[in-house]
């Protein structure tokens, strides 16, 4: 009977031990997504150096839509899976992609707001910034010799 008890006490162990396991990979998974240097680029017609996080978060909701001296805000994003995208939603903005979206949505159906210029890279992003009056985006890196402005995000 010893034995037996034994037999079943190990296979129990054996099975929590793979569960345990199955748990820690995935959760190593979940939060060993790759974090990427982000920074927040504007054209340099835009008067700023330093940008406020919930300021900038209501400029990527679109409910912000000009800067304080009355220029137009030309908001670029990439496009939502793009892992660029993804982790300036949640690390700069602490929010998720597709709540961004949400409510951005609500405002283009209402009628009441317009959406984001999606451009298909960050090269592409780096080129429609540098020459679109007002314009603000993202990238993950960027090269100190471009001509537009880096905003410290506080």
């Amino acid at each position: 009977m010893a034995i037996k008890t034994e037999h079943l006490f190990h296979k129990e162990f054996l099975r929590m031990s793979a569960l345990l396991s199955a748990v820690c990979l995935f959760m190593v998974g979940i939060y060993s997504e790759k974090v990427e240097a982000q920074e927040v680029i504007v054209n340099m017609s835009v008067n700023k150096t330093k940008i406020n996080k919930r300021v900038l978060k209501s400029i990527f909701r679109m409910q912000l839509l000009t800067w304080p001296d009355g220029t137009p805000i030309k908001v670029f994003v990439l496009p939502g899976k793009n892992s660029t995208h993804v982790s300036f939603s949640k690390t700069v903005l602490n929010t998720l992609p597709h709540s961004l979206q949400r409510n951005r949505d609500k405002l283009v159906f209402s009628g009441t707001g317009e959406s984001p210029v999606i451009v298909k890279s960050e090269e592409e992003m780096l080129k429609r910034i540098a020459t679109t009056r007002g314009a603000i985006g993202y990238v993950a890196n960027i090269e100190k010799k471009t001509k537009i402005k880096v905003l410290h995000v506080y």
